[in-house]
């Protein structure tokens, strides 16, 4: 009877766990790719309204510049970020046993540890601003070519400063960490693969910033597995991205 006990006393927890690491990547990597496809598609049917419009249009150029428009990233944005995030609360909702709040650690955090994440946050940012200037990294032609050619500077701005923070930590911070933590990497093996993981992923930059982006990770992770919950990261993220534009905007206007 003990054993039989065992077993389905197994059995429940198994069902409590979250998707294994593996699963969990393979997951996201299903999320990226349906988000990538919809931005093609997206793209696409821009360039074919563009070209009915006017007839000698270089498509392969009008492609290139689309690729670098803020406008463009912007919409895209919009329209991957239902998928991106609803993608990732529905593969919870498929793991049986465990709340999409508990999965994905929304979980309430005092005013005094966010704002103390925040500013670790930004501290953080400070050092590796002084880091880029002493080895004289230039600022990403990315960053400029995006803003200018943003079209809605509002929009462009709530993308980066909400949109995207909020999706790619409840990714990364949320369900990846959570998968990963679980199992005997333990939270600092899950810090160091989900920086790693979202450093990679912003392939639009060069190496220098591809690694400071990875230490920002590092802090985000940090203050997920020190609160518990994945506001303070999204917080965070959202500070950080605010003062980069804000940064970009001063250099352009000066």
């Amino acid at each position: 009877i003990k054993t039989i006990r065992n077993i389905r006393m197994d059995e429940l927890t198994k069902k409590k766990e979250a998707w294994g690491p593996w699963t969990t990547f393979g997951l996201i990597v299903l999320i990226g790719l349906i988000c990538i496809i919809l931005q093609i598609i997206a793209m696409v049917i821009w360039l074919v309204v563009l070209k009915v419009a006017d007839p000698a249009l270089d498509i392969k150029s009008a492609g290139i510049d689309l690729s670098e428009s803020g406008l463009f990233l912007s919409l895209a944005s919009l329209l991957t970020f239902p998928f991106s995030v609803g993608l990732t609360v529905l593969f919870c909702k498929l793991r049986k046993g465990l709340r999409i709040r508990h999965y994905l650690a929304f979980k309430r955090v005092a005013a005094k540890p966010i704002f103390l994440c925040i500013g670790c946050g930004l501290l953080v940012q400070l050092l590796c601003d002084l880091l880029g200037i002493l080895l004289k990294q230039p600022v990403p032609e990315f960053m400029f070519t995006t803003y200018k050619s943003a079209g809605s500077l509002p929009l462009l701005c709530f993308v980066i400063c909400i949109l995207a923070p909020i999706s790619e930590e409840v990714i990364f911070r949320g369900f990846f960490h959570k998968s990963l933590s679980s199992t005997r990497l333990g939270a600092a093996g899950a810090i160091i693969i989900t920086s790693l993981c979202w450093a990679v992923i912003h392939v639009q930059y060069d190496a220098f910033v591809i690694a400071t982006i990875f230490i920002y990770g590092l802090a985000l992770g940090i203050a997920r597995a020190k609160t518990g919950s994945v506001l303070p990261p999204i917080l965070m993220h959202m500070a950080i991205n605010a003062v980069s534009t804000v940064q970009v905007a001063i250099i352009i206007h000066g």
